[in-house]
């Protein structure tokens, strides 16, 4: 792979991308021969990236910062300084189940109300209490068949199964349609969920053929409002769902943390009496 082909222009001398790029290869160790030899380049064009003489492509960037032993979040901070977006869709490889001792502390204080860790593939990665309790409720059959219920459970068929959460909602038509056009942007950057989001399409069209999703128009707030019927009486709740990192960090096989928070009073004394 040749990779030299930036543009060999005079740019100022600052601490760019150069200068990150210098700083890593000092940090492991590496000399410019050994790293322009890895990466098809000469000596001489690495040195002019380094000193800010050259300004590289987004190509050689990419692919100077991985032979380094960059990570994600290196990665991201060489493309920002070298005038380029981002790369946040990265390989989803590694345990995409593991969850740090920070989200699953943030989840646990959340307490009494629910909360919820997806990976990219919405499989559940951690539950809080509140949550585990709010889905025994709202889907018994389901959650007592899971082996655990804190992790590994496949959150889209649990919305759309027959006695799935959608199946107890108030307001389960504009929140299915609102959740699916959510699953369509994330199928651009995470393909493997077409099946499941084609599967949670249908299923959506066979309960509610008569919605107009047109009618709602786009969905600026980020927040999702949730109405149940419970044993307990209704309980509403809002959502809201977030990344938990640096910019430079956040990728799309960053777990993402879902907060429910009480829209009412008799849902606060719900949920404070199940914890209870």
């Amino acid at each position: 792979m040749t990779t030299e082909s930036s543009s060999a222009v005079s740019v100022p001398s600052e601490a760019g991308v150069g200068e990150h790029l210098r700083r890593w290869r000092n940090r492991v160790g590496l000399s410019q021969m050994r790293v322009a030899h890895d990466c098809n380049v000469s000596t001489r064009h690495l040195s002019f990236v380094e000193t800010g003489r050259a300004r590289p492509s987004r190509e050689l960037i990419v692919y100077l910062a991985r032979s380094l032993g960059a990570t994600n979040e290196e990665l991201n901070v060489c493309l920002l300084a070298g005038g380029f977006a981002p790369r946040h869709m990265v390989e989803l490889a590694g345990d995409l189940h593991a969850v740090s001792d920070a989200l699953v502390e943030m989840i646990d204080r959340h307490n009494p109300y629910p909360a919820f860790v997806f990976s990219p593939d919405w499989m559940t990665v951690r539950v809080n209490a509140g949550g585990q309790w709010l889905c025994s409720v709202l889907m018994p059959d389901l959650w007592s068949a899971v082996a655990d219920p804190r992790v590994g459970v496949d959150m889209l068929d649990a919305l759309t199964r027959s006695d799935g959460l959608l199946s107890q909602m108030r307001n389960a038509a504009c929140t299915g349609w609102a959740l699916l056009r959510q699953l369509r942007m994330e199928q651009l950057t995470n393909p493997d969920l077409q099946a499941r989001v084609d599967a949670f399409e249908a299923s959506l069209l066979r309960r509610y053929p008569a919605f107009d999703a047109d009618e709602e128009g786009d969905r600026d707030d980020p927040t999702l409002h949730l109405d149940f019927d419970t044993v307990h009486g209704p309980v509403s709740f809002f959502t809201v769902q977030s990344v938990i990192g640096m910019p430079q960090q956040v990728t799309v096989a960053t777990p993402r943390v879902e907060m429910w928070f009480p829209a009412d009073q008799h849902t606060r004394q719900v949920m404070a009496r199940a914890s209870a």
